[in-house]
C-alpha cells in the first residue's frame, strides 16, 4: 500500500472583517453610532431638580470646535 500524503505546510485560513469594524466589539461602528441624521428626545434633570426635554439629532458633517 502507498503511504498517504503529508505536508509540513499549516493550512492558511482569512478573517473577513467588515470595513467599519470596532477594533474591539464584535460589531460594527455603524451598530454602535446613529445613523447620519438621526433624532432623540431627552430628559434632562438638572443639579437643581430642574427638568427640561432636550431634543438631540446626529450630524456628521459638522465640524465641532471643543464646545458643548
Amino acid at each position: 500500500t502507498a503511504a498517504a500524503p503529508t505536508s509540513t505546510t499549516a493550512p492558511t485560513t482569512s478573517t473577513t472583517r467588515a470595513p467599519d469594524a470596532h477594533p474591539v466589539w464584535p460589531r460594527t461602528w455603524a451598530e454602535v453610532w446613529p445613523a447620519d441624521g438621526a433624532e432623540a428626545t431627552y430628559q434632562v434633570l438638572t443639579y437643581d431638580d430642574e427638568t427640561f426635554v432636550v431634543a438631540a439629532r446626529i450630524d456628521y458633517a459638522v465640524s465641532w470646535e471643543g464646545g458643548t
